[in-house]
């Protein structure tokens, strides 16, 4: 698979296991390979980037295990059991998806990887799976993850398949891709040039340009803009059977091949250049291969910096080839070589867990795609996502479809750049949370029914959710549910009928409406419907079983309640505040306000707000949610049916009846989101 840096796109390798027998064309190879020397103490490549190396494993022993090692290979002290054992590759959320051609056929999505204990195993109340007939899946081997979408190389079906992040079980493919010939066994997509690498059985690459497209495009449907086909300098093909395949941001491509699968010393490893335009009989610019290599059947690669990282099925090791874009080539011993027992793909990921900015917590400075209001009339047919241009100047486009629903409610973005929303269930007295395909960028569908990821079920407990936020630093999601009179914390990544992973129990004498979590210090703010706010310190470890440790109550200078009926909240970290909407009374399109709480960190009891805005001129009735991208707020006003802009809101002081500075007419918007453009391409 590719290089890459950062979160952005952990990529993973992903190919592996041999070409011998029907139907999984690759179970498990146990054959011996060559008997290599001892091991020398294991050292890294010296330019290599800091990564841990995510190991998949399918021996008769250990499928279904990932083992994690360091850059030299050494163990790293952490073993997983997501179940699966063919291809892994990280998505922007830090979950790592597997896929499976054994027992399970599919794939799975094992959530947060970096809050996961050593030893943990599958865990269908924080993890998921992407199986059943309507996936068409067969046997799929790589795969890779970027802007949403998840490629995966069908061996067995022969084609490539293309899900969405936002996939729940028994999806259908959002695509599905023929390779023009062999069957693939590995893809790697490069985002910055919309470009899919496939590496096929017969030793060919196939290579798709514009392999996304446009916005409504479909997928793959250019076909195979080119075959390279590695080949000696008379232009006779010297490969056999591709596997792994990694491209590098120098447009070098790099690929293995495992020769004949049931022989342990004719494997290969390509260095391409130029790979962007390559096309045809191309003669890699290096070779290696030879008994000294220990390339037998190497079944996939990855790129740690200049650096290929290769799992060595049939002769059980993990390898490592130091700069191999020097330029070396021929029968070159690796430099590094450690045992690994049926090693079937690889995977990087970052040393440390990164830090996530979730959309609820954007500064000053953020470059904004759109905002985004869910639109909830009472009519159903009617409810919609709207998409507005960032300075509410016009329309950008709505989706409708929410069938077998009640109604929507509001929406947050995932770091994948998916939608989360919380509705009432069509059966009186219930609710859920729907994941909505690329809701940042607009690429995405809004629907309801087979195949869609959708949080409900008796075990949800969820009866009338409402706000919601992510914490995607615990790999949680919060939701305050109005009718229950709780606040649930489900795992981010859970679909079905999933239990929370906590409940907050004690709420207060009201109910809660909205959530917003803060990272840095680990604290829960909910907006209580009698005018409170709740806070809860630490609430990852807590998870708020003796109540809110303090109640913040917006008064007035000689600290008189102001406050009627809280809904939306936003906290800004960077300085301090807390962002408050008030519905007053729900039948009055007159009455609503907004509050500025300053030192919210420590606020404890009536706390006098920085600035109370409100009155005739604010249009506000019923402003049930607010955000900010640091600088100006976004209210959804639902009686007032608008998405309202205030700029400079923090600069505010005083009781003030002030216009907003941009408005936006939709019905009874319900939520307001603000999408980060970096989902955008």
């Amino acid at each position: 698979m590719a290089e890459r840096t950062t979160l952005e796109a952990w990529r993973s390798a992903v190919p592996m296991s041999l070409f011998a027998f029907a139907l999984s064309a690759c179970g498990d190879d146990n054959t011996t390979g060559m008997n290599p020397p001892p091991d020398p103490t294991p050292v890294a490549c010296s330019a290599s980037p800091a990564s841990l190396v995510y190991v998949s494993n399918n021996g008769s022993g250990n499928a279904g295990t990932i083992t994690v090692v360091d850059q030299a290979f050494a163990s790293a002290g952490i073993s997983l059991t997501p179940g699966n054992n063919e291809g892994i590759a990280f998505d922007g959320a830090d979950n790592l998806w597997q896929n499976g051609d054994g027992a399970q056929i599919g794939l799975r999505v094992f959530a947060s990887v970096g809050t996961r204990a050593s030893g943990s195993a599958y865990d269908p109340s924080r993890d998921r799976e992407i199986s059943g007939g309507t996936t068409a899946l067969t046997a799929p081997k790589g795969i890779d993850i970027a802007y949403g979408y998840a490629f995966v190389a069908d061996f067995g079906a022969g084609d490539i398949k293309v899900f969405t992040t936002a996939d729940g079980a028994n999806a259908a493919p959002t695509a599905t891709v023929a390779t023009g010939g062999a069957a693939p066994w590995d893809v790697d997509y490069v985002p910055a040039d919309d470009r899919l690498f496939a590496a096929l059985t017969d030793g060919t690459i196939a290579v798709y340009d514009n392999f996304i497209g446009a916005v409504g495009a479909s997928i793959g449907a250019g076909g195979v803009s080119r075959t390279i086909v590695p080949s000696d300098a008379a232009g006779v093909k010297i490969s056999t059977n591709i596997h792994g395949i990694a491209y590098a941001s120098n447009d070098r491509l790099v690929a293995t091949d495992v020769g004949d699968a049931m022989v342990a010393t004719d494997g290969s490893l390509y260095v391409i250049t130029g790979a962007s335009t390559a096309s045809g009989a191309v003669t890699p610019a290096s070779v290696i291969t030879g008994p000294s290599t220990m390339l037998g059947n190497p079944v996939d690669v990855v790129l740690n910096g200049p650096d290929a990282l290769i799992a060595e099925k049939s002769n059980d090791r993990l390898l490592a080839f130091c700069n191999v874009f020097a330029g070396n080539t021929g029968d070159l011993p690796p430099s590094l070589s450690v045992a690994q027992t049926k090693p079937e793909a690889l995977a990087l990921r970052a040393t440390a867990t990164p830090a996530f900015t979730d959309v609820s917590d954007l500064d000053a400075g953020v470059s904004l795609a759109a905002t985004i209001a869910t639109s909830n009339p009472a009519a159903l047919a009617s409810d919609a996502l709207v998409r507005i241009a960032t300075d509410l100047s016009a329309g950008a486009g709505s989706s409708t479809g929410f069938t077998g629903i009640g109604s929507i409610e509001s929406a947050t973005i995932d770091q994948n750049g998916d939608g989360l929303l919380t509705y009432d269930a069509a059966v009186a007295s219930t609710g859920g949370i729907l994941a909505v395909s690329q809701l940042a960028s607009g690429r995405g569908a809004a629907t309801v029914g087979a195949g869609a990821r959708a949080i409900e079920g008796a075990s949800t407990g969820l009866v009338a959710p409402k706000g919601l936020d992510l914490a995607s630093n615990l790999g949680l999601l919060f939701v305050a549910d109005f009718g229950a009179s709780n606040i649930k914390a489900f795992s981010a990544t859970a679909g079905g009928d999933a239990a929370p992973v906590f409940t907050i129990a004690s709420v207060g004498a009201a109910s809660v409406w909205d959530v917003d979590y803060d990272p840095a210090a680990d604290r829960l703010y909910a907006s209580g419907t009698d005018g409170t706010v709740l806070v809860y310190d630490n609430v990852s470890t807590t998870q708020g079983a003796a109540g809110p440790d303090r109640s913040i109550v917006p008064s007035d200078a000689v600290g008189t309640k102001l406050s009627v009926n809280l809904h939306g909240i936003d906290y800004l970290a960077s300085a301090d505040v807390l962002l408050l909407t008030d519905v007053g009374d729900a039948a009055s399109a007159t009455d609503g306000q907004l509050f500025l709480v300053p030192l919210a960190a420590t606020a404890d009891g009536n706390t006098i707000v920085t600035a109370q805005v409100g009155g005739a001129a604010t249009k506000l009735g019923n402003p049930v949610d607010i955000t900010t991208d640091g600088t100006s707020v976004y209210v959804a006003e639902k009686s007032n049916g608008s998405v309202l802009r205030y700029d400079n809101f923090l600069g505010l002081t005083g009781a003030l009846n002030v216009a907003e500075d941009a408005a936006f007419t939709i019905a009874a918007p319900e939520s307001v989101v603000l999408a980060p453009g970096r989902f955008v391409f």
